[in-house]
């Protein structure tokens, strides 16, 4: 049985029920009861079934007394229990701050998380930058380590033909001055301008033979000289200025 009366939509006050068992406030059935009677004036309509019942109640005093145990009133008053009622609608109340509440604890999460989650998106785009830019330096350190290599490698190469040409340049000076040594008792025994020509010639002339006979022939294996060498002569040159200071 709900707890509002029918015609007021409102909480029952002073209910009454009707023979057929819906019940209203006693002020709001009166009232009805006297807009919609009947024309014999003694019987009127349910406002929620329309079926009848009567309005009045018989004299008992013109009625035997055993049948006064059999006349009812049509319409009787009842006690609604609202305990039940108030308790359940205290819960309802209590639910529905509690749901509230929750979801006010909802929200606030939810804007706690958007802002973790843009945080966290922001630091996994910053750590990703920074990984590829650690590969770019990796690799340009390696790069650099290689050229670093090759630079080492050509200096090692120069230096070793600087060793040769210095070493092939002392010996043919060395020879040059004793051939030139050896033809001046020559010179001074013949007393000739010509014999000196001539000697001089075939000195001039072994010289290039010894020069020629000297520096590696054909057949032999060469090394080239790298086709770094200004930037290699630019290193060596760098390093003797450091050096030096």
């Amino acid at each position: 049985m709900s707890g509002n009366c029918s015609i007021c939509l409102g909480p029952l006050q002073d209910s009454v029920c009707t023979p057929c068992g819906h019940v209203y406030c006693t002020p709001c059935l009166a009232h009805y009861v006297n807009y919609s009677t009947t024309e014999d004036g003694i019987t009127t309509t349910c406002p929620t079934c329309r079926h009848p019942f009567y309005t009045v109640t018989p004299d008992l005093t013109f009625l035997p007394r055993q049948y006064h145990k059999y006349v009812l009133p049509a319409v009787r008053r009842v006690f609604v229990d609202t305990s039940a009622t108030a308790s359940l609608k205290k819960k309802l109340r209590n639910a529905e701050a509690r749901i509230k509440s929750l979801e006010n604890d909802q929200e606030t999460l939810s804007n706690k998380y958007n802002r973790h989650k843009a945080a966290a998106q922001g630091q996994h785009n910053e750590v990703r930058e920074l990984n590829q830019t650690l590969a770019e330096v990796s690799q340009y350190a390696q790069d650099t380590e290689s050229q670093l290599a090759d630079l080492k490698l050509d200096l090692e190469k120069m230096h070793d033909w600087g060793v040769y040409w210095r070493s092939k340049y002392r010996e043919l000076r060395q020879k040059r001055q004793n051939e030139e040594l050896n033809d001046v008792p020559t010179k001074r025994k013949n007393g000739k301008s010509d014999s000196f020509s001539e000697g001089a010639s075939l000195t001039g002339a072994s010289s290039s033979n010894v020069i020629a006979r000297d520096y590696p022939s054909a057949g032999r294996e060469t090394k080239p000289i790298p086709r770094r060498s200004n930037r290699l002569i630019m290193s060596a040159h760098q390093h003797s200025t450091l050096a030096t200071s």
